[in-house]
């Protein structure tokens, strides 16, 4: 990930916010730190945190909700 030149002002507005006391990395790229990303290289789902959708493609076995197991299934088919 790499963010985009930041002024001080513009941490402040974000540390302002609140949103960076509960992240890794003092960030959200999925929240108001997108404003703050130039670009992501790679999965962004795993840039932000545990790619679950590709964790359970691989290991299938894992799925205890079935109901959570067909509703990604529609997902998957809708895109």
């Amino acid at each position: 990930m790499r963010f985009k030149p930041l002024s001080d002002d513009d941490i402040e507005r974000y540390l302002q916010s609140g949103e960076s006391f509960d992240k890794a990395g003092a960030y959200a790229a999925q929240g108001e730190g997108a404003q703050l990303i130039a670009s992501i290289e790679g999965d962004r789902e795993t840039v932000i945190g545990l790619p679950v959708r590709r964790l359970l493609e691989e290991f299938p076995e894992i799925w205890v909700n079935s109901s959570a197991k067909n509703s990604l299934i529609k997902q998957r088919k809708m895109v």
